[in-house]
Parts: C-alpha cells; sequence; structure tokens
C-alpha cells in the first residue's frame, strides 16, 4: 500500500518534452524547417503504429525518435511504450481526410513549436494524396 503513489507515478507522463522526427515533405509540416521536433506529451493516450512500413512511411509525418527524452521525467514504461510511436497519422478516408494526433498540439497555447500543425491539419488538409492501395 506504501508504493502506490510511486508506482502510480511510473505510469504516469506527466508532462514530458519529446524529440520527434518530421517528414518536411508532408503537407503537415508546410512551414516548419526543422527535421526534429520537439513535443509536449502529457496524459496518457498513444496512437497504434501504423500497419505496414510502407503506409507508415507516408500517413506518419510526425513520429517519436529512439532518444524520446528531450526535457522532463520520462518513466521507463513511457520511454518503452512511445519510442517510434507516431504523433501525427494523416490518412484519406472516403472523401475526406482522418488527421490524428497523439498529443495536444495547442495545449494551454503555451507549446508554440506544435501550433502550426493543428493549423495545417485545417488548411493543408486536401494536399493530402491517397497513400494506401
Amino acid at each position: 500500500y506504501g508504493d502506490y503513489e510511486d508506482d502510480f507515478a511510473q505510469k504516469v507522463l506527466g508532462g514530458a518534452i519529446v524529440a520527434a522526427d518530421a517528414d518536411l515533405s508532408h503537407p503537415l509540416a508546410f512551414g516548419t524547417h526543422l527535421k526534429t521536433q520537439y513535443v509536449l506529451m502529457k496524459g496518457d493516450a498513444v496512437l497504434k503504429p501504423v500497419k505496414t512500413k510502407s503506409e507508415q512511411f507516408y500517413s506518419t509525418p510526425l513520429q517519436v525518435t529512439e532518444q524520446v527524452r528531450a526535457a522532463g521525467y520520462v518513466s521507463d514504461y513511457w520511454f518503452k511504450k512511445i519510442q517510434n510511436v507516431p504523433l501525427v497519422v494523416a490518412e484519406k478516408s472516403g472523401r475526406g481526410t482522418l488527421i490524428k494526433f497523439g498529443f495536444n498540439p495547442n495545449f494551454r497555447a503555451f507549446w508554440y513549436g506544435t501550433q502550426r500543425w493543428i493549423i495545417n491539419a485545417i488548411f493543408q488538409a486536401d494536399l493530402i494524396r491517397k497513400t494506401k492501395k
């Protein structure tokens, strides 16, 4: 019972800055110039990896790097869980586009580096082509 708080803390990502690789050729990355992006992750939502490598290559414009940590505390549990997972997945579905975020790009309007991703999701979604056969 006495270890509950410590054990529970291992399962919570309280707010850490993680390093992510960006595909600068993707429409959602328009206006970003650095291949390494820094993302504020908080909570327990994690996107599932895209099924095949070819689909992942084209539909995952932002993905956590192998090093993961840039700043803040990331427990071993979370380090393994978020290593190489997608942070943004963009896929065509019917006549529309699904854009999924594994983080909040507008968190309290505090972390300005990722706000461009949501703006591009709104205004550049029509430029995303179908990448599945």
